[in-house]
């Protein structure tokens, strides 16, 4: 859920990834993007993340007023069209050097109501919750003494990953995948069927994915790709091979039904794109130019047949359709005619988007684009402050 190795950010009617936060600041303060030199001038938001709503055209966006402390970091609500936006709260966070949204790790929401962040940068981590429209947030335990890894939410239960790890967090053990309602007041574990417990250069690689009862864990072990696969809510697994999802970590897993998904898989430089009808037990891949995961582009999965790829700077956006296997070139955004990194893509169907943009012309705030005619054209949105 552009690339970190970067999770795939899901829009509505998906499976709902983590909202990776640290990824997006990372890039901004990377790109010299002064945010806090234009937060004295400027009187709109400097929008940083948006972050999807299952079932829902509703979009939050994490945003700031133009410093890189806590205390300037503003959550709104918007929808797709982006035509008003309301205010929403923040969990409590701390400062944290060289990030500007200090602690925050990630954000998501299940529907319109219940929401997720997990917030902490080294040793146990904090899952806050809301269960009224981000108006409200109150802490859970998953995991006494243990990291919230990685998380996800399906239209009524929440699956977690949990690690035990150093305090510097450089390196974890004792893997387990933890499941509870959307209420997230009584959580289930078990231990993960991993095949190895370390922590990779490339990031903690394991992200679970689901749809209902179904879960699935990428793994990339030497010699060939692995898809931990349960069909009951992470009880018990079976063990898929899967050689064409190759990457240097686990592949981004992108459930749209209980059989059919997307992978985004980073190969080194570039990523390749996959998609699956059977579950996982085969791929087939996406027609696409080199893509490559520093070059600012962005892919937003759509539905069972439906995705788009951005490819960054001022290349083009391209729609993609399983059935027939095609990739056509609808537009470009507008910012990237200025040679900008799309850092969030939200398509709710083929024609409604939101995206934003980091500009690399020397601009010192980021960008929000919607479009409504399926990306042909793009219109800028403005964040008034709040």
């Amino acid at each position: 859920m552009g690339h970190r190795y970067r999770q795939p950010r899901v829009s509505r009617f998906r499976s709902v990834i983590v909202v990776p936060v640290v990824a997006a600041l990372t890039l901004l303060l990377v790109t010299g993007t002064a945010v806090s030199s234009a937060g004295a001038n400027q009187k709109s938001l400097t929008p940083l993340t948006l972050i999807p709503v299952r079932t829902s055209k509703m979009i939050y966006v994490l945003a700031t007023t133009g410093c890189a402390k806590p205390s300037c970091l503003r959550l709104l609500r918007t929808s797709v069209d982006a035509t008003s936006f309301s205010s929403a709260t923040l969990p409590r966070v701390q400062p944290l050097r060289g990030s500007l949204t200090g602690t925050i790790d990630s954000i998501q929401f299940a529907n319109v109501r219940d929401g997720y962040a997990i917030v902490g940068a080294t040793g146990p981590t904090t899952l806050f919750v809301t269960l009224n429209g981000a108006r409200t947030w109150h802490r859970v335990a998953v995991e006494e003494g243990a990291r919230t890894l990685g998380l996800t939410t399906t239209a009524n239960a929440i699956y977690a990953i949990t690690g035990v790890c150093s305090s510097s967090g450089t390196s974890c053990g004792d893997y387990r995948i933890a499941r509870s309602s959307l209420s997230a007041n009584r959580w289930t574990s078990s231990r993960m069927p991993i095949g190895h417990s370390a922590k990779t250069v490339w990031g903690f690689p394991y992200v679970p994915a689901a749809y209902g009862s179904e879960v699935w864990i990428s793994e990339q072990p030497p010699g060939s790709a692995v898809i931990f696969y349960s069909r009951d809510g992470g009880r018990s697994f079976q063990k898929l091979t899967t050689p064409k999802l190759g990457s240097v970590n686990a592949c981004g897993l992108i459930p749209e039904s209980a059989v059919a998904l997307w992978a985004e898989c980073p190969t080194g430089m570039q990523e390749s794109f996959l998609f699956s009808q059977n579950a996982g037990k085969s791929w087939t891949p996406v027609p696409q130019q080199a893509f490559y995961g520093t070059g600012g582009g962005f892919f937003d999965a759509v539905s069972t047949t439906l995705a788009f790829l951005d490819y960054g700077a001022t290349r083009p956006l391209v729609r993609i359709t399983t059935s027939p296997r095609t990739a056509t070139r609808v537009g470009v955004l507008s910012c990237s005619k200025i040679n900008s990194s799309v850092n969030g893509l939200i398509f709710t169907n083929a024609r409604d988007g939101l995206a934003l943009c980091l500009p690399g012309d020397g601009q010192s705030v980021g960008r929000l684009e919607k479009t409504l005619n399926g990306g042909r054209m793009w219109l800028d949105v403005s964040m008034p402050l709040h």
